[in-house]
């Protein structure tokens, strides 16, 4: 599994894509948990996340779940934890899932790339 993080239109997208050519991507506005667990590679995972904890349907131990059926899995996942807390509970939460959901899954991961203005930092490599 590799993690690609980074704010908003960052480059992080491109980073993984250039990185992994030969990949089918989903994006996680759009795709649900069965094609999550077989995706190549998901773009917003965020997204995803957004719309799970909307519908209700996250699963518990969603990081290791995830890993579990697809450690092949390369995703991009947008940074949401920096800058002004947000004042909605619901931003909150969004936030803090987001977060733990990242360190679960870079715990777990061989590869995990911050991209900040295109330019990628190694911050694990096995």
């Amino acid at each position: 599994m590799e993690l690609y993080i980074g704010g908003a239109w960052q480059g992080k997208s491109a980073c993984a894509q250039k990185r992994h050519p030969q990949i089918e991507w989903i994006r996680g506005s759009a795709c649900t948990w069965e094609e999550l667990c077989r995706a190549e590679g998901i773009l917003g995972l965020q997204e995803y996340i957004a719309r799970a904890l909307d519908e209700g349907t996250l699963p518990k131990n969603f990081a290791e779940k995830l890993f579990q059926a697809n450690p092949e899995l390369v995703i991009v996942c947008r940074e949401v934890g920096s800058g002004v807390v947000p004042l909605s509970h619901k931003e909150r939460i969004f936030r803090e899932t987001t977060g733990r959901i990242c360190t679960q899954l870079a715990a777990r991961c061989s590869l995990v790339v911050r991209v900040t203005c295109g330019l990628e930092m190694i911050l694990k490599m096995i």
